[in-house]
């Protein structure tokens, strides 16, 4: 395993991965892929309230197609031109429609 922090890369094993990960370091297996995050990561603020915006328009969408029957979710499906199993339930068809309505 590898703990990389900025430019500073160790290889550690799992005796010493906790060490590194409270230090700041993120931990990556042998093959590249992040087996943990660093513990005192932070997001600017900024970038947080972004986030958080986006979350909460998407969410209204998705309540937003939760008022539509079933029959009307398949519609805007057809009008998307999404596939769908004709006995997909509710809550099925409103996970296919897309995050942003066109």
């Amino acid at each position: 395993m590898k703990a990389i922090k900025e430019n500073k890369v160790y290889t550690v094993d799992n005796t010493t991965k906790d060490r590194y990960v409270k230090a700041g370091y993120d931990i990556y297996d042998d093959n590249g892929k992040l087996v943990e995050n660093a513990k005192n990561k932070t997001v600017p603020y900024d970038e947080y309230e972004k986030v958080k915006k986006e979350l909460e328009e998407l969410k209204a969408k998705k309540e937003t197609f939760r008022e539509l029957t079933v029959a009307e979710l398949k519609t805007k499906l057809d009008e998307l031109g999404i596939e769908y199993n004709t006995n997909a339930t509710k809550a099925q068809l409103i996970e296919l429609l897309p995050n942003e309505e066109e």
